[in-house]
C-alpha cells in the first residue's frame, strides 16, 4: 500500500505512477500540457517528426489515401468490433498502406506487443 503525494489517499502499489496515484498523475499531465506554450508544442512535434520520419511518412500516406478514396476507414475496430472511428495501426512502416483499423485501446495493446517483440535484453 502506498499514499499518494497529491491526494493523500492510500492505494495499492499497482495504482501508482511514480509518487502519485494514476488518477492524480493523469490530472497533473492534463494540467501540465495545458500550460505548455505553443512554441514548445511546435518544437516537440518537429523533434518527433525528425526522430521518426518513417512513421510520419506512413501516417501522411494513409491520410492521403483516405482523402483520395484509395483507403476507406471502417466504422468499427478490427480487433474487438466496437463502433468507433478507428486509428490506423502500422505493423510494418515499410508498407504504409497495410494498416489494421483499431480502436484506441486495441491500438495501444498492439503497439505494446510490437515493442515487446522488438525489445532485446542485454545482460
Amino acid at each position: 500500500m502506498k499514499r499518494c503525494s497529491r491526494c493523500g489517499m492510500v492505494k495499492s502499489a499497482a495504482e501508482f505512477r511514480s509518487n502519485r496515484c494514476r488518477d492524480c498523475r493523469r490530472q497533473w499531465d492534463v494540467e501540465y500540457k495545458a500550460r505548455l506554450s505553443p512554441e514548445i508544442k511546435r518544437e516537440r512535434r518537429q523533434r518527433w517528426r525528425l526522430r521518426y520520419p518513417e512513421k510520419k511518412r506512413a501516417q501522411r500516406q494513409v491520410a492521403d489515401a483516405i482523402e483520395s478514396g484509395k483507403l476507406v476507414r471502417p466504422s468499427a475496430c478490427e480487433s474487438c468490433g466496437v463502433q468507433t472511428k478507428p486509428q490506423g495501426h502500422h505493423p510494418d512502416y515499410s508498407k504504409p498502406l497495410d494498416v489494421r483499423w483499431l480502436c484506441k485501446p486495441c491500438h495501444a495493446i498492439a503497439d505494446r506487443q510490437r515493442l515487446s517483440a522488438v525489445a532485446v535484453f542485454v545482460p
